[in-house]
């Protein structure tokens, strides 16, 4: 074999060390949103004073004893649904 097809070997396989990073996207963005809570089958959505309604979800929540009632929620987007971490009552 000769020079020029390791020397080219060498420089192919250095080519992923240029490329780009994906951006860090272990940072998501926190929404906190207050509003009235209401259920429709197994659904719930929180409904924002000025008409706006947002689907809600939680993998760590139980919202069924907060229905009818006005909380607060922070949690981060995926798509249309925000996915809740923290939930509390306002009084």
């Amino acid at each position: 074999m000769s020079v020029p097809f390791f020397l080219c070997i060498f420089l192919l396989s250095g080519c992923s060390a240029f490329q780009v990073p994906p951006p860090d996207q272990t940072q998501a963005v926190n929404t906190t949103l207050v509003g009235t809570l209401t259920k429709t089958g197994t659904t719930f959505a929180l409904h924002i004073p000025g008409g706006a309604t947002t689907g809600i979800d939680s993998y760590t929540q139980k919202f069924d004893a907060y229905v009818g009632q006005k909380i607060s929620v922070t949690g981060q987007y995926s798509g249309t649904t925000l996915f809740v971490d923290t939930l509390r009552v306002i009084h």
